[in-house]
C-alpha cells in the first residue's frame, strides 16, 4: 500500500494558488481519440473500463468541469456514440499523429474558449478535481509544471529497481528473489 496519495504528494506544491480570474476563464476540453491502435488491436475509444468505454468515462469526468468538449478522431474512424453536447471533429490530414488532432480540436474550440484541457481517450484514471485545479492554475504554469514533475518523479522512483538489492524485490509480503 502506498504510504501517501498523489494528492498528498503534490498538495505542498499547489498550496493556495488561485487565479484572480479563475471564475471567468472559459475552458473547454479536447479529447484525442484518433490513432490506429496497432498495439491494442482495437480502437482505444471502444475499450471498456468497468461499465463504460474509456472514451465515455473521460468525457463524463470532463463534463463535470469544462464545456464545450470536442472529441477528435482520425478521418473515417468510428467512435462510440457521444453524449449530448459533445462534438466530434477529425484530423484535417490523416496519419500525422496527435499534433494534427490537437490542431483540429483547438481549432474547433477557438471561438468559444480561452483555454482547453487536452487529454487522450485512454486516461480512465483522470479526476475532475485535477482538471479543475489545472484550469485554476492556468497562469501559474510553474506550479502546474511542478505538479506533473512530482508525479513523474514519484512514479519513476516507485517503478525503479534499487541496484543495491540485486535481484531481490521488496514487497509487503517480504522479499521476492529472482
Amino acid at each position: 500500500m502506498w504510504p501517501f496519495t498523489f494528492t498528498d504528494a503534490i498538495q505542498p506544491l499547489l498550496g493556495d494558488a488561485t487565479l484572480t480570474h479563475a471564475d471567468t476563464v472559459r475552458a473547454g476540453a479536447v479529447v484525442l481519440a484518433g490513432g490506429r491502435s496497432r498495439r491494442m488491436g482495437q480502437p482505444k475509444a471502444h475499450l471498456h473500463f468497468g461499465s463504460e468505454t474509456m472514451l465515455h468515462r473521460v468525457v463524463r469526468i470532463l463534463q463535470q468541469v469544462v464545456a464545450p468538449i470536442v472529441v477528435v478522431s482520425a478521418p473515417g474512424q468510428s467512435l462510440p456514440p457521444l453524449p449530448s453536447g459533445v462534438r466530434q471533429t477529425s484530423d484535417a490530414v490523416p496519419d500525422r499523429g496527435p499534433l494534427e488532432g490537437l490542431a483540429a480540436g483547438l481549432g474547433a474550440l477557438q471561438a468559444e474558449c480561452d483555454a482547453a484541457y487536452v487529454c487522450s481517450c485512454d486516461a480512465p484514471l483522470l479526476r475532475a478535481a485535477f482538471v479543475q485545479k489545472m484550469v485554476r492554475l492556468l497562469n501559474n504554469h510553474h506550479i502546474a509544471e511542478a505538479s506533473f514533475k512530482s508525479i513523474a518523479r514519484s512514479l519513476k522512483a516507485a517503478l525503479s529497481f534499487d541496484p543495491r538489492q540485486g535481484e531481490n524485490i521488496s514487497s509487503t509480503k517480504g522479499t521476492i528473489s529472482g
